[in-house]
């Protein structure tokens, strides 16, 4: 009864304060399908039609692109875009993951900066793919949504940095540390934390 208690509660307080209530929190680190895979649609030659390709990561992805045009590259910088969140960023995770570099969270978003093209997620609740990852530094895409949801590829740098402006947590370089999770009004969010790469 109190826990029912304490639950209305926090949601009768939160759209008082005209929060939104997280769609989807996974309960560990270990509930983040990360092998998820998702399609990037974009043009691997300026001239040509959009095309897709399906893989657990933009480095799988990026092989593939690779194997029809060995010169591709992820060559030209996106500027990135809004940078102010219209949703929640949470820092205090209640799942409580483990923390990522900052530094190698920033090299992610500058790689994340140059990839072109769209990024599709399937439907949700909870559905994510890690699309940035590097010494145990992660990056993920989560859908909520009860359908595919299409999101340029370079706007999870923006969300990323967003993460780290609110969550950094300072250290002795370099191991300053960050985790955290923003979510975007369309029912997708982010997250920032530790990961196994």
């Amino acid at each position: 009864m109190l826990l029912k208690t304490t639950l209305l509660t926090m949601l009768l307080l939160a759209a008082k304060e005209g929060k939104s209530i997280p769609a989807h929190t996974p309960n560990s680190l270990s509930s983040i399908s990360y092998e998820t895979d998702f399609v990037w649609t974009g043009r691997i030659e300026e001239d040509n039609e959009p095309i897709s390709f399906t893989g657990s990561s933009l480095q799988h992805i990026e092989a593939q692109i690779l194997e029809h045009k060995p010169d591709f590259s992820w060559s030209r910088d996106i500027e990135p875009g809004n940078s102010r969140v219209e949703g929640d960023i949470l820092c205090d995770i209640s799942w409580k993951p483990s923390f990522a570099s900052v530094f190698h969270i920033r090299q992610g978003i500058s790689h994340l900066h140059k990839i072109h093209g769209d990024c599709v997620n399937g439907p949700g609740p909870g559905n994510c793919s890690r699309v940035s990852c590097s010494y145990r530094s992660g990056i993920w895409f989560c859908n909520d949504n009860p359908h595919p949801m299409s999101v340029p590829c370079s706007t999870f740098g923006d969300r990323a940095w967003d993460i780290i402006e609110k969550c950094y947590a300072f250290g002795d370089f370099p191991t300053d540390s960050v985790h955290g999770q923003v979510f975007d009004k369309d029912g997708w969010n982010v997250i920032v934390a530790g990961a196994d790469c």
